[in-house]
């Protein structure tokens, strides 16, 4: 799968037809930099590919799944869709995230994952609004933490090379070592409790939250989680932007 091609999301969607039902969804895909991949010529986005992988393909999967989520969550009581933000959510441009073509190809460089990373959090909230507080399909976002995974071959393109790059690298591998990452299996934990624990979400009603490891709820972006008008917003311009897929 593909999440910067709307076509390789189409394509999943279509080889699940067969399924009665969905009772959990993790979206995971993400990248830092489109720099770093070899795939971006695909993304649909042309040269914002980071916003296509992290936002758009998660958000046209989850609404072509919607069916069967909403079908396991009448047959089996209720049904999880998980977000995979990141804390770098914190740190996105001053009006948050793009909601018009014009915004996105004028976003600088510098915080186009972080803008992902909002916008996933948003995603989340909206489309827990959208289900209504008496839906049994429960929808969160979630950081999984400082994790060691390829993710951090990317971050070279982000830093850059010469010596900031050389001493950001340097400090990050001393980080690694004295255990400030979580292993791969760790920062899955916060993810498989929010997809997997069914009972402890449906009781406690846990819909459009944000937590952080290990399971622990957080309050997202103060400046710009709350804005109900951004979330609207966000939703109407990726609704957009898949509608022509």
């Amino acid at each position: 799968l593909d999440t910067s091609s709307q076509a390789s999301v189409r394509a999943l969607a279509t080889s699940l037809a067969g399924l009665d039902g969905l009772d959990m969804l993790v979206m995971n895909a993400g990248i830092v930099s489109a720099g770093a991949l070899a795939v971006v010529p695909t993304a649909d986005l042309g040269p914002e590919a980071v916003f296509a992988t992290n936002h758009v393909g998660h958000f046209l999967l989850y609404n072509l799944l919607l069916p069967k989520i909403e079908a396991a969550a009448a047959a089996r009581g209720s049904a999880r869709v998980v977000v995979v933000s990141s804390a770098s959510h914190y740190d996105s441009y001053d009006y948050g995230v793009a909601t018009t073509v014009e915004a996105l190809a004028a976003s600088k460089p510098d915080k186009l994952y972080e803008q992902s990373k909002l916008a996933n959090v948003l995603f989340a909230q909206e489309a827990a609004r959208r289900l209504g507080p008496e839906s049994k399909v429960y929808v969160n976002s979630a950081h999984p933490g400082l994790v060691m995974t390829n993710i951090f071959g990317q971050l070279r393109v982000v830093v850059g090379d010469g010596v900031f790059g050389d001493a950001f690298f340097a400090f990050l591998d001393r980080a690694l070592g004295w255990g400030a990452a979580w292993n791969m299996e760790e920062g899955a934990l916060t993810q498989i409790y929010l997809a997997a624990a069914a009972d402890d979400i449906a009781a406690k009603g846990v819909r459009g939250k944000y937590f952080h490891p290990q399971a622990r709820e957080v309050t997202p972006c103060r400046r710009h989680a709350p804005n109900r008008t951004l979330q609207e917003a966000l939703w109407t311009f990726s609704e957009a932007i898949v509608s022509g897929g």
